[in-house]
């Protein structure tokens, strides 16, 4: 440690104002490995750069190029990047490398140098971080431009247990500079996640209040919404999108495409928020006032549909409630369109509320249908909302939509009951699933002579990818089964493999999918629980595939009723 602080107490030198000097003896002083992509030409104490929000994260093609052309169009000395500038979560060496080549590419159309910094997805796994140190040589860096100093934070740094954050070692690297670099200069900090809003990293904490105690400007990404805000008189900005999914819902609730623009001169500083498409976007376009009813705009729980189970397969009218829930300060506007419901509809077509703050109000609703229907053929029914604030005289407002969740309690008898899961209900990492075209499912659900419950599932897959081992990422199938008053209990199937007692389960390779059959023991039981999931891995090198799920991951419904309940039913 004392060897390191010398290194860094020698690194950035003093009096040599309007050049560039970098620090890079944390990285161990290897001249072939620096992150940044060139030495910015910069003299003097007046600059201009940029600071570049989210590219991936879901990217939307298209927007990442576009924008660096536009940035280009105001001619930084150089670029700032606040992470995420690869797709990543991947263990793949060959195919990281490829999407760096590629990002490589398209940073040159900024037409000045770019400063790295990790975000989450280029620093996900050891695979991607040593890929990234052997690229750039540092994940945390400084410099200093004139009497400007810039900290390069890594907000992704592995802290163990899943953690992730600003190690001991960072913390001293940046705190060791503070405490040598005294210039009553700019100070520009630089981080992905907005560590500075959640206040929940003890070392960043500590960082923080000597940053606040400088003439500093913050910079951060990572949740893909804009939202500044002032601490102790110094500006925050967290950058929302370059590409990055979004909603795109509008410059009030902070979800636009754009880049900040920095100029300095002789030391004072101004910040210009700039649309890809070059229209000047306000600064304060989400503040520290609007921020509260944004998120939980932006959320949607403040709306919320109870689901419904009907006593059978067939029904003529069904009720639920439609949830408001206002937990800020301002009172909440909402107004329904009821939606259009093939041989039915929806009481009340429309409904105006205002949910006063701190409060919540609860709006039923009914579908009659013109002749019974079978529940399980019902299509489904998502019911959208548009919730609004007034915040110092602007509006503020967002759709949400819900769908409202309509299940039945079944029979599992000696004759099969089969299900076709073709919408799922739940979708985890939504943006990697393409319709039923790329993956879907069924499941038959019988009581067999052995008074055992005999469980069939098949999926069907554009894309089918299986492999001896079963940790290894590949298509599988996850069953929950809640036996009656027992705990849930977890199956996990992939092509190839087999479990016994007391499952008695197996999952092999079809054409176009897998098919899975399982034995569960029902003795004594009168009822059980069932979901099912299906892990349609598409892409071996992506660590993230999508999960399909018949039912809510959680099994409560409501008071009265479970998700995907069975009432078992024996011959005499």
């Amino acid at each position: 440690m004392k060897r390191l602080l010398i290194l860094l107490l020698a690194s950035l030198p003093v009096g040599l104002h309007g050049q560039f000097h970098y620090d890079g003896h944390i990285c161990g002083g290897d001249s072939l490995r620096r992150p940044y992509s060139a030495v910015p030409s910069v003299s003097g104490e007046t600059y201009r750069f940029a600071v570049i929000a989210d590219r991936c994260g879901g990217e939307r093609p298209g927007v990442f190029r576009s924008g660096a052309e536009r940035v280009r169009e105001y001619a930084p000395d150089f670029v700032l990047s606040v992470g995420d500038q690869i797709d990543g979560y991947t263990t793949d060496r060959e195919h990281a490398m490829r999407q760096w080549e590629e990002f490589d590419t398209l940073r040159r159309l900024f037409g000045a140098p770019l400063f790295h910094l990790p975000g989450n997805h280029d620093y996900s796994n050891r695979e991607l971080a040593a890929l990234w140190d052997e690229r750039f040589g540092c994940s945390y860096y400084g410099f200093r431009i004139g009497s400007s100093l810039f900290l390069m934070l890594n907000s992704e740094e592995p802290l163990g247990e899943g953690r992730t954050g600003i190690s001991d070692r960072q913390a001293a690297y940046f705190a060791s500079m503070l405490a040598r670099e005294r210039s009553d200069g700019p100070l520009f900090v630089v981080m992905h996640t907005p560590l500075w809003v959640t206040g929940r990293d003890p070392n960043y904490n500590r960082l923080e209040a000597l940053f606040l105690e400088r003439n500093a400007t913050v910079f951060s990404g990572h949740t893909h919404r804009y939202y500044h805000a002032c601490k102790k008189g110094r500006p925050h900005y967290n950058l929302a999108t370059l590409g990055g999914d979004s909603p795109m819902r509008g410059v009030p609730m902070g979800e636009f495409d754009h880049f900040m623009l920095v100029e300095v001169h002789d030391g004072k500083v101004s910040v210009r928020n700039i649309s890809v498409d070059g229209t000047p976007l306000p600064l304060d376009a989400v503040d520290e006032q609007s921020r509260g009813p944004v998120e939980l705009l932006a959320a949607e729980k403040w709306l919320d549909v109870i689901p419904t189970v009907a006593d059978g397969p067939r029904t003529e009218c069904l009720e639920t409630g439609l949830v408001l829930t206002n937990p800020s300060e301002e009172p909440l506007r909402v107004t329904m369109q009821a939606p259009r419901i093939p041989g039915g509809r929806i009481e009340p077509e429309t409904c105006i509320r205002e949910v006063a703050p701190r409060s919540n109000d609860t709006v039923p609703l009914r579908i009659r249908f013109d002749s019974p229907q079978e529940t399980d053929a019902l299509p489904p029914i998502r019911i959208v909302c548009r919730g609004s604030y007034r915040i110092g005289g602007r509006e503020v407002a967002a759709s949400a939509e819900k769908r409202w969740l309509i299940d039945c309690i079944r029979r599992c008898g000696s004759e099969p009951t089969a299900v076709r899961v073709e919408d799922p209900f739940y979708i985890h990492e939504v943006w990697d699933w393409h319709s039923v075209r790329d993956g879907s499912f069924r499941f038959e659900v019988r009581l067999d002579a052995d008074d055992r419950i005999a469980l069939r599932i098949t999926t069907a897959d554009d894309n089918l990818i299986t492999d001896p081992d079963p940790k290894r990422l590949q298509d599988r199938i996850v069953v929950l089964f809640t036996p009656e008053g027992g705990p849930t209990q977890r199956i996990e199937l992939t092509a190839g493999r087999s479990a016994e007692a007391p499952y008695r389960a197996e999952c092999r390779a079809v054409e176009n999918g897998l098919e899975a059959r399982l034995s569960l023991p029902a003795k004594g039981l009168r009822r059980f629980n069932l979901n099912i999931g299906f892990v349609d891995c598409d892409n071996r090198l992506n660590t993230k595939p999508s999960q399909l799920w018949w039912r809510p991951r959680e099994m409560r419904a409501n008071d009265r009723a479970d998700y995907g309940t069975f009432l078992i039913e024996r011959d005499e």
